[in-house]
């Protein structure tokens, strides 16, 4: 009876645990952490992150338009003037097609996926190999944050290493 006792409790702290089981989406490793509110499970989220990226590698500028059809504050570091910063939609997309006419591609590896309770928003920090015939190959981070309503991404911060 005892070790049913604490069997049961060990079942009940883990479905309780505030930190996800990393998992496989795309061939990038997703965890996560708090508790995903209804259907912004971390596999949508990583597939919403991996579908921009995909957009952004073929040059999709319809798809990237409809992906940021909101207002969304988006830098990143980008050779040779060193930042660019965003707000617009129209600069945004002459950014992916400046990044594109050079080859760049974004390759998700990792992405963990934070959630705050009674928030619609969730945290993200991918970790992304990136590539373009202007810069030095290598693996870069970001913060950013989707709208688990839409999927929307609200926020992106690509820094370095």
């Amino acid at each position: 009876m005892r070790r049913l006792m604490t069997i049961c409790l060990v079942v009940i702290v883990s479905a309780c645990s505030q930190s996800g089981i990393p998992t496989a989406v795309g061939g990038a490793t997703v965890s996560y952490t708090g508790s995903p509110p209804g259907d912004c499970s971390p596999t949508r989220v990583a597939e919403a992150v991996l579908a921009f990226l995909d957009a952004f590698n073929r040059g999709d500028q319809e798809a990237l338009r409809r992906m940021f059809q909101r207002s969304v504050i988006f830098s990143a570091s980008n050779p040779p003037d060193g930042f660019f910063l965003s707000s617009g939609q129209p600069a945004l997309l002459d950014y992916f097609s400046q990044r594109h006419a050079h080859g760049e591609t974004l390759e998700l590896t990792a992405l963990q996926v934070s959630y705050r309770e009674g928030s619609n928003e969730a945290g993200l920090a991918p970790r992304i190999n990136r590539r373009a015939d202007d810069i030095a190959a290598g693996v870069i981070g970001a913060k950013a944050a989707i709208d688990c309503n839409d999927r929307a991404i609200v926020l992106w911060n690509q820094g370095g290493p």
